[in-house]
């Protein structure tokens, strides 16, 4: 009886010794292994996001440079003219001119371009006299919107003017033509650049025959990033 407690008592010792860790330590060690994983992981995604994030950044700096949009008025021709000297005190003229333009917007950007509604303008002397709406729109990378249309500079206007009258008789009705379109450029939906592109026509209708020329066109352009 005495050697069988003995030999009980040894091999619980031995079970004792030579068993496998409890579950307690196991579930540590696997929590362990579980949080390092993530870690792994995370630093990971982290590193990703950091790689897209430059690239980019160094696109939108190299190939996507933002680059100056362009308006530009293409064309600018007398459609209808008809004048009749009134000689009264002061002597005037009344003057019935449609213009017929060309309006283009550029998008040289790699990205595209909007743009809200703008007009065009017809200045004499530094007083407007006609207007033709630009619509809004959107222009994809490298594209190139004309808007065409006619306008009847405004008669009243010009009808009270001495100077209308001097520079018909002396064969020369000066007129400027201006222009201006202001958009963002969206790159990725990310980076979004804001741009203002305008332009300044000078030109001149000779009255000739009973009809109407236009010579000596001159154009500026300016654009702002």
């Amino acid at each position: 009886m005495g050697e069988n407690a003995n030999a009980l008592e040894i091999n619980g010792v031995h079970n004792g010794c030579t068993g496998k860790p409890d579950d307690a330590e196991q579930r540590r060690r696997e929590k362990r292994r579980r949080r390092r994983a993530c870690f792994a992981c995370c630093g990971c995604c982290a590193a990703l996001v950091i790689l897209i994030v430059m690239v980019l950044i160094i696109l939108a700096f190299t190939v996507f440079k933002i680059k100056k949009p362009q308006i530009h008025l293409e064309r600018v021709t007398v459609q209808d003219f008809e004048a009749q000297v009134i000689l009264n005190l002061p002597p005037s003229v009344s003057l019935n001119v449609t213009l017929a333009l060309a309006v283009s917007v550029h998008n040289p950007n790699k990205a595209a371009f909007r743009y809200g509604n703008t007009s065009a303008f017809i200045f004499y002397r530094g007083v407007q006299v006609g207007a033709m709406p630009i619509p809004a729109g959107r222009l994809a990378a490298g594209g190139t919107a004309t808007i065409a249309s006619s306008l009847t500079l405004f008669a009243g206007v010009l009808l009270g003017d001495i100077r209308v009258y001097r520079d018909f008789i002396a064969g020369s009705l000066p007129i400027t033509a201006t222009a201006r379109v202001s958009g963002r450029v969206d790159v990725f939906h990310i980076f979004k650049h804001h741009a203002d592109a305008s332009t300044v026509c000078n030109a001149t209708i000779t009255p000739l025959n009973g009809s109407g020329l236009i010579r000596s066109l001159d154009c500026t352009y300016d654009v702002k990033l």
